[in-house]
């Protein structure tokens, strides 16, 4: 009986305080709604017949918890009058009179990219203000700062796109654009603007400038690398830039069949039981190495004295006849095999050595 007595006690004790516990609940927190940032860094240019909005996706909600996983940003647009001062609207007014034209995913710090396609009454007739609104966690982000368009007539994109291939750079030609995009009137271009691709790469301009035509040097090129041309011709004096559409797209993939060009400076030097030739290293970035040519006095023709191109720019030749007469030539030989023509002669007779 003491023992049972001397249990009863603490339990009874314990479940008292448990009792006394559960009797008082802790107040209930709200659930958290995390809103995404805006949409940043939000520009929006014509090129031809669309406009092209690029911005860069947010990485956080508002109170910097990052957002976990892909998102959606809204396209809004709002046509006003056209007026001499294209000030964009306030935002709220774009949020209650404009439309969503897109929705477009994209991961989150990643630069998002949008064209809008013009309609024909648009064209030098309206102001487009444009702005995005960020969708993660079921909730959307305030609208972006809005970004205001009018629409031009600029010129079609150039056409006709070749390429002509030199030992040193390709070099890009087109045909100007006949008509402005509304088809009204023939444009007048500032100048060009040239993009090359490598490969599936992306499009990078080349030109820092407007170039004022064709043709365009691209002299920072390899042989044998697929690269894509395409040209836009641009409508204004200064940056940024308003332009047309691209043109075709022009695919080069240009062979090596250059040879280099023949060695020069040679120096040639008869000595006791050898003939020694030297001359000026060839400019050439591939260039492999080169062949010395002999012949005799009284045989029919040339024949290598190094079947394979060697890399220095001099020899000596000790297979030589005392008092014979020797005639030399070089060729220059570049890493795909193109052989250059021959150089200069260069004629000596060969010294008796010493006994």
């Amino acid at each position: 009986m003491m023992n049972r007595t001397m249990l009863r006690g603490p339990l009874a004790v314990g479940l008292a305080f448990l009792a006394a516990a559960c009797g008082h609940k802790a107040p209930l927190l709200p659930p958290v709604v995390r809103v995404p940032q805006r949409p940043g860094d939000f520009t929006c240019l014509q090129r031809g017949s669309r406009v092209v909005l690029r911005w860069m996706n947010p990485e956080s909600y508002i109170d910097g918890e990052p957002i976990p996983g892909p998102g959606t940003v809204e396209v809004w647009v709002l046509e006003t009058p056209l007026a001499e001062d294209i000030a964009p609207v306030a935002a709220a007014e774009l949020e209650s009179k404009g439309q969503v034209v897109a929705r477009v995913e994209g991961k989150p710090g990643e630069p998002g990219e949008y064209f809008y396609g013009l309609a024909p009454r648009e064209i030098e007739a309206c102001v487009l203000n444009f702005s995005l609104r960020a969708r993660a966690g079921g909730r959307f982000s305030a609208l972006a700062e809005v970004c205001a368009c009018a629409p031009r007539a600029l010129p079609r994109p150039p056409t006709d796109l070749r390429v002509r291939v030199l030992a040193d750079r390709l070099e890009v030609s087109w045909t100007a654009p006949e008509a402005t995009i509304d088809l009204r009137r023939r444009p007048a271009p500032t100048g060009y603007l040239v993009l090359r691709a490598e490969e599936a790469g992306p499009f990078d301009v080349l030109t820092a400038e407007p170039v004022k035509g064709p043709p365009f040097a691209d002299k920072n090129f390899e042989f044998e690398r697929p690269y894509r041309y395409v040209v836009r011709a641009v409508a204004n004096a200064a940056a940024p830039y308003l332009t047309s559409d691209d043109s075709p797209v022009l695919e080069v993939l240009a062979k090596d069949e250059f040879p280099p060009r023949p060695p020069l400076g040679i120096v040639i030097v008869a000595g006791e039981g050898f003939i020694s030739l030297s001359w000026d290293p060839g400019p050439e970035k591939d260039l492999a190495g080169y062949k010395v040519w002999r012949r005799a006095e009284g045989e029919g023709g040339f024949r290598a004295l190094t079947p394979q191109p060697i890399l220095e720019n001099a020899y000596t030749d000790r297979a030589v006849k005392k008092d014979t007469r020797y005639t030399y030539t070089l060729t220059a030989v570049d890493s795909r095999g193109n052989e250059s023509g021959q150089s200069a002669a260069a004629v000596e007779t060969a010294r008796a050595g010493r006994p």
